[in-house]
């Protein structure tokens, strides 16, 4: 999916020192980019000035120093930042972080005794178990966003022939490292929590942990790139509790990113 130009953006406030711009196209792995780009301009201007900035599908909140003197000020310099920052990723059509972005490659167990759901989203899509896997496992996502739980990352966008509804009535408990699929989204739970999405497999790495430094406490960031690849009962039960997913170890996501990737090879 493509944007336009003639995409138009919003600003609103939630309180005196936070705001949204929120970006009136559909969402799409081009659109996060953008935003991402938006994000790390407004902190490089802005710098101390911003205590944060929330990234989501079609929109970015930001919230500013309370005792910044012009607020308002700043959110319409952000604004104007934002539109040019939309309008040359429309009318180019390139992904401004993509280029330099590592791709996380994560193991998973595909394993219907940990996939409750991999025969219910094979028999909705038609499909046998295996060619749902290979699908899931054969593209690269984009991390569009960061919820509903602390580092839970939402990957766009699954192959259409796998995309699946929600479940009817979500579970009360979902393990960690479950993966699973919604929509036309997957994602990974990073601690047990309840959920309705439809569960195709688990992985052993840990994606979330507090006991890491803050800004690397989860595995994953907004417009990261992330795949999947398939492992054996043997190689989850065996995987390694020092390995840098399970035990940070000082190691920059990069490294990690680097270490597993030659885990794969």
């Amino acid at each position: 999916m493509s944007l336009s130009p003639l995409n138009k953006l919003r600003l609103s406030w939630h309180n005196e020192n936070t705001f949204t711009v929120t970006f009136e196209a559909a969402p799409c792995v081009q659109l996060t980019h953008i935003i991402a780009a938006c994000l790390c301009a407004i902190r490089q201007c802005w710098g101390d000035d911003i205590l944060d900035g929330i990234p989501a599908y079609d929109s970015l909140m930001i919230v500013i120093d309370p005792w910044h003197e012009t607020p308002d000020e700043l959110a319409q310099q952000a604004m104007q930042l934002c539109e040019r920052e939309f309008l040359s990723g429309a009318v180019s059509q390139q992904r401004p972080s993509e280029q330099t972005c590592l791709t996380l490659s994560i193991p998973v167990l595909y394993h219907q005794s940990v996939a409750p759901d991999l025969r219910r989203v094979a028999d909705f899509c038609g499909l046998t178990c295996g060619e749902v896997v290979e699908l899931h496992a054969r593209k690269t996502y984009t991390v569009c966003a960061l919820g509903f739980a602390p580092g839970f990352p939402y990957l766009g966008f699954v192959d259409e022939r796998i995309a699946t509804p929600r479940l009817a009535t979500p579970r009360k408990s979902v393990p960690e490292g479950a993966v699973g699929i919604a929509e036309t989204q997957t994602g990974i739970y990073p601690r047990q929590s309840p959920g309705g999405w439809n569960i195709i497999g688990r992985t052993p790495v840990r994606c979330f942990d507090v006991a890491r430094p803050i800004a690397q406490a989860s595995l994953f960031t907004v417009g990261q790139r992330v795949r999947f690849y398939a492992i054996s009962q043997a190689q989850y039960d065996n995987w390694p509790a020092d390995d840098p997913a399970n035990s940070w170890g000082g190691k920059s996501p990069g490294a990690w990113a680097e270490l597993v990737n030659q885990g794969r090879r």
